[in-house]
């Protein structure tokens, strides 16, 4: 009986094999055919052992594609030989030995079970992690970040080399780069320690490079051009402008009365302090966006002073409102007054004197004013006076610490709402009043009236930037930067010394944009690190100028009673131009800003202008152009935050129709009252030096991503910007400050310092070099 069946199966195989291609292919889509010679196979079907249906995942009738007949069961059991052919058998190539095979049209997949035999056990390797993936492993805090110029997908196509080229990153390095989880996502967290770190975001930011990658040869397919036709998608573009356009026009007016909505939301709004046509504009285009994402009506009735959604989701009308509600307050914190601050450094008892005196400064800040610089002077104090003073210097410095404290846990939860560009930074300079209570009939006034009359809301300080008070002797301050090299150290770790540092520029235009709207467009260039003479574009962005555009919520001034090097830590947000409100002009004019390929070297010894752009005047009229060098280090205590030694320089521009001298700070003089000066020569020259911290754009940066009142989604603790050290304890007596803000000051200082010892050099022939 054994022998029987197992010729029998023989016998059935060997039919199976001697079927043609073509006959078998046709069991699926003939129906004429496949009911000829149902009969047939359906007795070999039921009996066959190898080819059973345990292995489909649903009955084999759901691949039987095309009109059946009526009599024709629902769920048609076919032999093995005319089922239909798997994937990777229906794409084989059809003119394989030279036969015209027929495919199967039917486009279904046969989908197989896994045999559980057949499965490997998975390996995670757990136990070859480093340290900084372990801490990963046990969802540990990122010790570091890094940002994205630009998507993920931009940068590598290429999935698995991207995850493949961290994977070999971590190994190598000894730190662990978390990938971004999606391809909006432009900030990676980082693993290890500060060492690791640095070390990984140079390494990213050669990945980031286009030209520090692309090294190997490419594939002899990559020479030939691809081609593609943009008939279509300039077509299927246009057509959804069109519908887009209509949508904008359909939700901003009144709907039907006719419909009904199933979800009315409303929003009281305070029309006696602002209307929202000022804020949003006439037709409240602002909320477009939020309109054809939410397919929502939405409009404002005057004389119930309130926001209508109207829309067939609940979801959509709490968006909406959310969104109002964040607009309020971004409204709200953009019209608060500024918080400013006022830190004051005393100076040792043998320098202190009584009382305190204005020297003018040669600087000319806005609105035409000469700022003052406040000195002390006259005699110095008695033995006495000494030690009181010795005491009133400890009292000053701690309520200096608790204001700045005070002043950034006010204004960091703020910083959420501002759309647009936001930064925090600290600049150095020369701290000087433009506006201060002081007596006309006497030239000094007591230390203690100074003290008073600082603390009255009228009064404002500026910071002048060119804080060594010198033009022209720029070798002496690059050599004494590139002595520092206890202090600072190149943020390339391939760059051993200081002076080898190439510098990054930076362009500053003030367009003319319609009637009387001016415009900033600002483009950033820094080197290539692989080749030092190539630069290329790493930011660029349209903003508007004005002062209700461009605040300050936070300024500390640090006053300096001996006239020494200050600093400001100033929160300054600028309100961005928008992709879609971006004209054809401002494209053209952002397209022609190019560096020149004939550049000196050593430019932040000479200032040349190293941009050129269309100067015709059919693009964008530029009235003024600025241009900054800058050459920026990591310090050595922290390497999170970077130093930034600039030198400004404002150049003549002159216009197509009439050349005239402007500058960057007011360019609204009238076309030929000024002499005509050759194109390409620096006005001014200041230098100036700015700090700040790697976590605070980072977090910032979300920011500039956020839609009409949306607010951003990181901490607004203090801890956030200003963690606290590691291994620093945390002080437990009352009034003290926290250590993130302690250590931060005593880096500002040490900067500080540092530029006061240049200044002094400079001013004292002794000590020139």
């Amino acid at each position: 009986m054994a022998t029987s069946t197992s010729s029998g199966t023989t016998d059935k195989m060997a039919n199976k094999a001697n079927i043609p291609y073509e006959q078998r292919g046709r069991m699926t889509w003939d129906p004429a055919y496949r009911a000829k010679y149902q009969d047939e196979f359906a007795s070999s079907s039921e009996s066959d052992d190898d080819d059973s249906d345990e292995y489909y995942d649903y009955p084999i009738g759901a691949y039987v594609s095309g009109d059946q007949p009526k009599t024709q069961p629902p769920a048609l059991s076919l032999p093995p030989h005319a089922r239909p052919p798997t994937t990777a058998f229906r794409n084989r190539n059809p003119t394989v030995g030279g036969k015209n095979k027929i495919t199967s049209p039917d486009g279904f997949q046969r989908v197989e079970r896994i045999d559980p035999r057949k499965r490997r056990r998975m390996n995670f390797g757990v136990n070859r992690d480093n340290a900084a993936k372990a801490a990963f492993r046990r969802r540990e805090s990122a010790t570091g970040r890094f940002i994205l110029p630009r998507d993920c997908n931009e940068i590598e196509p290429s999935l698995v080399k991207m995850y493949d080229f961290f994977e070999e990153l971590g190994v190598r390095l000894g730190s662990f780069i978390r990938p971004p989880q999606q391809i909006k996502e432009r900030v990676i967290d980082i693993w290890g320690d500060e060492v690791q770190i640095a070390r990984t975001k140079t390494e990213l930011e050669h990945w980031v490079n286009p030209s520090q990658r692309q090294i190997t040869t490419a594939r002899g397919k990559e020479h030939f051009a691809n081609v593609y036709s943009t008939a279509g998608d300039k077509y299927k573009k246009i057509v959804e402008k069109v519908k887009r356009e209509a949508d904008i026009r359909k939700f901003q007016q009144e709907p039907d009365a006719n419909t009904v909505f199933p979800y009315i939301g409303s929003f009281l709004w305070p029309t006696d302090e602002i209307v929202p046509t000022d804020l949003l504009g006439p037709s409240l285009e602002a909320l477009d966006p939020l309109r054809i994402q939410r397919r929502c009506y939405i409009t404002f009735d005057a004389r119930l002073s309130a926001f209508k959604i109207m829309t067939k989701k609940l979801e959509s009308v709490k968006e909406v409102l959310a969104r109002l509600q964040g607009i309020m307050k971004e409204y709200v914190v953009r019209i608060n007054r500024p918080i400013v601050r006022y830190y004051i450094d005393p100076p040792s008892a043998m320098d202190c004197r009584e009382q305190m005196r204005k020297m003018a400064v040669r600087s000319v800040v806005a609105n035409n004013t000469s700022p003052v610089i406040p000195l002390m002077t006259g005699k110095g104090l008695e033995p006495k006076a000494q030690n009181r003073w010795v005491l009133q210097k400890r009292v000053l410095r701690a309520q200096s610490d608790r204001g700045t404290e005070d002043a950034l846990r006010k204004t960091i939860p703020n910083l959420r709402f501002y759309r647009g560009r936001v930064r925090l930074r600290v600049h150095f300079g020369t701290f000087a009043l433009t506006s201060f209570r002081w007596p006309t009939a006497t030239s000094a006034v007591s230390f203690e009236d100074f003290m008073k009359n600082l603390a009255i809301p009228g009064t404002k300080g500026v910071m002048v930037r060119d804080f060594l008070q010198f033009r022209g002797d720029s070798k002496f301050i690059m050599g004494k930067i590139h002595e520092a090299s206890d202090l600072f150290q190149p943020i390339d770790n391939q760059i051993m010394s200081l002076a080898d540092v190439s510098p990054s520029f930076c362009a500053y235009f003030q367009c003319k944009e319609g009637d009387n709207a001016r415009v900033t467009f600002e483009v950033e260039m820094h080197p290539n690190i692989l080749d030092t003479n190539l630069h290329e574009r790493t930011y660029a962005q349209w903003t508007k100028c004005g002062r209700a555009e461009n605040a300050d919520p936070l300024e500390i001034y640090m006053v300096d009673l001996l006239g020494g090097p200050s600093w400001k830590l100033q929160a300054s947000t600028e309100t961005t131009i928008d992709q879609t409100r971006i004209t054809p002009r401002m494209v053209q004019f952002a397209d022609s800003v190019k560096m020149k390929k004939n550049r000196a070297s050593k430019i932040e010894h000479t200032g040349e202008p190293v941009f050129e752009w269309d100067k015709t005047g059919q693009s964008m009229l530029v009235l003024a152009f600025q241009q900054k060098t800058s050459l920026r280090f990591r310090l050595i205590r922290n390497m999170e935050y970077i130093i930034e030694i600039s030198r400004y320089d404002t150049y003549d521009v002159p216009t197509p129709a009439n050349s005239y001298r402007t500058t960057f700070n007011d360019a609204r003089k009238a076309p030929g009252k000024q002499p005509v000066i050759k194109e390409g020569a620096s006005q001014t020259t200041d230098w100036a030096a700015s700090l700040w911290n790697d976590e605070w754009d980072t977090e910032l940066l979300a920011n500039t991503r956020l839609g009409i009142g949306q607010s951003a989604d990181w901490d607004p603790r203090l801890t956030t910007f200003f963690p606290t050290p590691s291994g620093a304890a945390t002080s437990a007596k009352k009034g003290d400050i926290s250590e993130g803000v302690r250590e931060f000051l005593q880096i500002v200082g040490e900067v500080n310092k540092l530029l006061g010892d240049i200044k002094k050099g400079r001013t004292d022939p002794g000590k020139t070099s």
